[in-house]
């Protein structure tokens, strides 16, 4: 997927997160029981600017976060900073150096909007799962939110927060598309490996839900998430979930 791309699914769920927001702001989220769907907003919001700042400035460190304004002027703050991400990132040269938390140093600037791209859609999802039925992920865009997924989960198992629990092969199937992986779990890693070899489980679903499970936002038997194998294998990964 090109930044075009990815930045059009930035504009399209941060449009639905804040309608969802605007329709009920106190409704709580049960994906992230901690928070109200202005929380929620306040969160995206937060990483919206941060993220612009840093890009339309080159940031070579890690920028600061800045502060939400009161609920009543949240969706109007949200709003603009929606609207500023995605103009920054509209202009900015891919090839560009800006510090990003996965490289812990600058790096090209196209991690962002593919990063932002998935950040925005999985809390979309999350808001209108607050107050009505949640569309499904777009398939393109769920398929390379695996991939990204994976890659984050092997970082931070790698480099921040090792789950000791993780071990044995898991498979994972998309019912609607030819997609399919055989992933090798450990404490600090996550191998990856095309097709089903065959692993210990399989978890079987669309491929919005199967993203949706392994983000920690559908559990075995929800939407059409099931498993087949050794259940012990999936209840492990369920061990990681990141907000």
């Amino acid at each position: 997927m090109d930044a075009a791309t990815y930045l059009g699914h930035v504009g399209a769920d941060g449009a639905r997160a804040l309608a969802a927001g605007r329709e009920q702001l106190d409704a709580p989220v049960p994906s992230c029981p901690a928070w109200t769907v202005a929380e929620l907003l306040a969160h995206v919001g937060r990483v919206h600017r941060w993220v612009e700042e840093m890009v339309r400035t080159g940031a070579t460190r890690r920028g600061r976060f800045p502060d939400p304004p009161p609920p009543e002027q949240l969706p109007d703050w949200y709003e603009e900073g929606l609207a500023l991400l995605t103009g920054t990132l509209e202009q900015v040269d891919p090839d560009d150096m800006v510090w990003n938390w996965m490289a812990l140093a600058p790096a090209p600037a196209r991690f962002w909007p593919r990063r932002m791209a998935h950040e925005t859609a999985v809390h979309r999802w999350d808001a209108e799962n607050a107050v009505a039925d949640p569309r499904p992920f777009d398939q393109e865009l769920a398929l390379d939110g695996i991939e990204e997924y994976l890659d984050i989960v092997s970082f931070v198992l790698e480099k921040e927060a090792p789950v000791h629990t993780l071990s044995g092969t898991l498979g994972l199937q998309a019912t609607d598309t030819s997609f399919a992986r055989t992933l090798t779990l450990s404490p600090t890693n996550i191998g990856r490996a095309h097709g089903l070899d065959p692993p210990q489980a399989t978890v079987r679903a669309s491929t919005s839900d199967l993203l949706l499970w392994m983000c920690g936002r559908r559990a075995v038997g929800q939407g059409t998430v099931e498993v087949v194998g050794d259940p012990s294998v999936p209840e492990r990964w369920s061990a990681i979930h990141f907000e």
